[in-house]
């Protein structure tokens, strides 16, 4: 597979997660641990020369030259300005770079894998990123990057059927590669089953915007005396000031590896999705972290992730004011199987495998 892969990341070979997307870490990694060539180009974000940052289009496109018939993976998507776009010089050249990557692959016999993850227009929608262009703008380049592509995945069934509808052509290149999650030394442990759960455990983005205080709020509806809610990620500094209920615990901004812990030492994952054109057709990369612990979970009722839930028979599905009705009427025995079935998948989650099956199945 080394003569075959290469791979373009804008972030660095990074695993610590601190503010960087995760599916562009995993990707790094396992590009790396497979022998691939390796381009990063994200330094080239911070040159301040327009100049130099369309030169940075050239460099990264002659990189790509030099990997002649390789699969080349692009990390959605694939130069660091896409994430950022705010105005027509930068549209431009993302359109330049995603143009040239399609001319580059024909010339040299590559298959230019994008890996887009989700739809960055519905995240400035939803979870109220800044953008300074017009919305149709973003979702003309989405279209864009689709069919100059050879192959496309994306992280659900529900953002593959979205982006075969709005195709011209093509949409059989549109293939699904979910979220996944690391290997650590905590995966698969075991909570005691002679007792109703106790610790249940929420990982992920804690900005209020994320509607992560609507889910502590139901929490602290529950009956029961001995629960506790353990949260862990981005932007929680807020949840220790504003909320009094001494059953739910703040444990702050963790890497992988006290994330992992953090969940190996709970009982039930909780998986909350507001409602909205984002949060209906994501599949969340929280759902394999805690299915990696062997953990059950509690999920919203969302579109995409009842789906994914019911579908492994990993845990239970419940409207969002539900949450603490659930945790009250649950007993010992209530998510054993659950359990079961998140220990038995805890390989087929894991980043690598997903991978190593996304690029098995292409070549």
């Amino acid at each position: 597979m080394a003569d075959k892969l290469g791979f373009l990341v804008n972030r660095p070979l990074d695993k610590s997660m601190s503010g960087v997307n995760v599916r562009e870490v995993a990707l790094s990694h396992w590009a790396a641990d497979r022998s691939a060539t390796v381009v990063a180009v994200r330094t080239q974000e911070f040159e301040s020369s327009r100049v130099a940052r369309l030169m940075a289009v050239w460099r990264v496109l002659a990189s790509l030259w030099r990997m002649k018939k390789h699969t080349v993976i692009l990390a959605y998507p694939g130069f660091p300005f896409f994430w950022s776009l705010d105005s027509v010089p930068q549209l431009l050249r993302a359109f330049v770079f995603a143009f040239g990557c399609k001319i580059v692959g024909i010339l040299r016999g590559q298959r230019i894998v994008v890996d887009i993850m989700d739809l960055p227009r519905f995240q400035h929608v939803d979870l109220h990123y800044p953008v300074g262009l017009p919305i149709r703008l973003f979702r003309f380049f989405d279209l864009c990057v689709f069919h100059l592509s050879t192959e496309l995945w994306v992280c659900s069934d529900a953002i593959a059927r979205l982006i075969k509808r709005e195709m011209l052509f093509g949409s059989s290149r549109v293939r699904t590669v979910e979220n996944g999650t690391f290997p650590s030394d905590y995966d698969v442990t075991t909570s005691s089953g002679d007792k109703p759960p106790r610790v249940f455990v929420y990982a992920g983005q804690l900005h209020r915007s994320r509607g992560v205080g609507w889910l502590i709020e139901e929490f602290c509806r529950c009956k029961r005396s001995d629960v506790e809610l353990h949260v862990c990620g981005d932007g929680g500094e807020w949840i220790s000031d504003a909320v009094s209920d001494p059953r739910v615990k703040y444990l702050g901004r963790l890497n992988h590896d006290e994330c992992a812990r953090a969940v190996a030492n709970g009982d039930v994952g909780i998986v909350y999705q507001p409602r909205g054109s984002y949060y209906d057709i994501v599949y969340p990369t929280k759902l394999p972290l805690y299915i990696g612990r062997g953990k059950p979970v509690i999920a919203t009722d969302n579109p995409e992730l009842s789906r994914a839930v019911l579908a492994m028979k990993v845990g239970l599905v419940v409207p969002a004011n539900d949450i603490a009705k659930t945790i009250d009427g649950l007993d010992a025995g209530s998510l054993a199987g659950f359990a079961q079935n998140c220990a038995a998948l805890r390989e087929s989650v894991q980043w690598y495998s997903l991978y190593d099956r996304a690029l098995g199945d292409e070549q």
